[in-house]
């Protein structure tokens, strides 16, 4: 049993029971036990996600901070007959803009297009160091990327920081942000539909490799100001 302090220390409990408790107790399935550390093993942060997602999903179940600890407001589970509510980020205040516009769409096929239909600019923040990955630890506060316009990146995925233009436009970068969309709980699903349709057909109208260039240094140029191929980050680091 967890009691954390604030709702910001719920990470943290999560953290501990997945690394320690989940491994250990006698009361949970085998079958269980290796799903969670098969999921561990496979996480890019090797822990509970982004801190703020576990933050706002306890926000939307009711509970709050009290100088007493955590309590609920309202019955666990009742969501008081309203929507889910939308959180404001950072992200969204300060980014938000479309990386692509119409303009673009005959620059590379409509796969890729729709691909990048789904992203928004953003900006890097302390949040954003949580977990294990090295590479993105050196990256400098503000520094633009681009995120799910769909979930934001709350779930600790779904947001990227290139740290140029040749690293924006590599094939893997492409891979990365339709995995995500696929999973994305968020992405309507006739655009993961769609985009799973293009991406079978797209091999029978590849880019132009020029034209591609071209698509990705007018994102990079949006997201970081005209004249600059290169932010100053050190990798190229994504989510």
């Amino acid at each position: 049993v967890c009691y954390p302090s604030s709702l910001r220390n719920i990470y943290h409990s999560i953290e501990t029971w997945q690394r320690r408790h989940s491994l250990v107790c006698t009361h949970i399935s085998p079958w269980v036990r290796k799903s969670i550390v098969e999921l561990m093993e496979s996480s890019k942060t090797r822990a509970g996600g982004r801190r703020q997602y576990w933050e706002d999903s306890a926000k939307r179940l009711g509970m709050v901070d009290t100088p007493r600890g955590v309590r609920f407001i309202r019955p666990p589970g009742d969501m008081g007959g309203e929507a889910e509510p939308e959180v404001a980020t950072h992200e969204q205040k300060d980014g938000g803009e479309a990386v692509v516009r119409e303009e673009d769409k005959d620059l590379v096929t409509d796969y890729l297009f729709l691909l990048m239909e789904q992203m928004q600019s953003c900006f890097f923040t302390e949040e954003d160091r949580t977990g294990g990955r090295s590479k993105i630890k050196n990256i400098p506060l503000k520094f633009p990327g681009y995120e799910c316009r769909h979930c934001h990146g709350r779930a600790g995925f779904g947001r990227y920081f290139p740290s140029s233009v040749a690293a924006l436009s590599l094939a893997n970068s492409d891979r990365n942000v339709f995995n995500h969309l696929q999973k994305c709980r968020r992405c309507p699903p006739q655009i993961k539909k769609e985009l799973l349709r293009l991406s079978k057909e797209q091999s029978q109208s590849k880019n132009r490799r020029g034209l591609r260039k071209l698509f990705f240094s007018r994102i990079w140029e949006r997201m970081h100001g005209k004249g600059s191929q290169d932010g100053g980050a050190s990798s190229n680091p994504s989510n």
